[in-house]
């Protein structure tokens, strides 16, 4: 299992066990291998009722930005999310366009910044349909070796909080 260590729920340790959580929103993983595996992994481990979200799967350096008491905007510093070799499979052909809106159940997700020469998003803004405080989200990050949360409604609003550095696509292999 390794790096889903720090979600493991079956014996009622990890951070999935501590937070009765029914959303789970990845703000970042190790890489682009994670695009499709990361979802069924923590479904297995923890519980299969569990809503998984991941955000971003790219490997480079993202950040995270609280906008106001529902929202956030996560910014990569390059091209990539959805460029990348597996997120070019689940996406439509063409190029994005700023301020394309996605509506998800719990989520709206808005391309806020294009990459230079428009082919990728390096910021999308994420609106919840509730308090980024409620007892029903989890939001977890990739911090260079586990996952663990991140309490985004404690960040101040304006402050950027820069997540780990994901560049090296041989160590998000491993």
């Amino acid at each position: 299992m390794g790096r889903c260590e720090s979600v493991r729920d079956g014996q009622g340790d990890g951070h999935l066990a501590e937070r009765d959580a029914e959303h789970l929103c990845v703000l970042n993983t190790p890489g682009a291998m994670h695009t499709f595996y990361l979802q069924p992994i923590i479904e297995f481990y923890a519980k299969p009722s569990l809503d998984v979200r991941v955000l971003s799967s790219m490997n480079g350096v993202l950040s995270v930005e609280r906008v106001d008491d529902r929202s956030f905007v996560l910014r990569a510093d390059r091209a990539g999310w959805l460029t990348n070799m597996f997120a070019r499979i689940l996406r439509s052909p063409g190029r994005p366009k700023p301020g394309r809106v996605f509506e998800r159940d719990i989520l709206t997700a808005t391309f806020v910044e294009m990459s230079r020469g428009g082919r990728d998003v390096v910021a999308v803004r994420f609106d919840m349909d509730r308090p980024l405080d409620d007892a029903s989200l989890l939001f977890m990050q990739w911090d260079g070796e586990s996952f663990r949360p991140i309490d985004l409604a404690a960040l101040p609003v304006g402050e950027v909080v820069t997540l780990a550095d994901t560049s090296d696509v041989w160590a998000s292999m491993w």
